[in-house]
């Protein structure tokens, strides 16, 4: 039976992806400790990876002016943690 400290646990890490839709650039802002390493992805809709970076920043901006109009999946893995957001490009 899970308690609610477990529930807190398994929720640790959170993350803001902004704007959404996007055209030119998107935000990553993190709430992890600074200069934990994390691995960024972006899936599109058919789930082939079409970027993928490592960083140990809490802020990212990552370009996104040559990802054609869709829905992709943005997957951050940290700590054998997996976070993902879905956002839209929109030119």
């Amino acid at each position: 039976m899970p308690t609610g400290l477990e529930e807190e646990k398994k929720f640790r890490y959170t993350i803001g992806l902004l704007p959404n839709p996007a055209s030119d650039q998107i935000y990553i802002q993190g709430n992890w400790k600074e200069g934990t390493q994390i691995e960024i992805s972006i899936l599109n809709a058919i789930g082939f990876q079409v970027f993928s970076k490592r960083s140990n920043s809490l802020d990212e901006m990552i370009d996104i002016s040559q990802l054609p109009n869709g829905i992709y999946i943005m997957l951050i893995n940290l700590e054998k943690n997996l976070l993902t957001r879905k956002f839209v490009v929109l030119h």
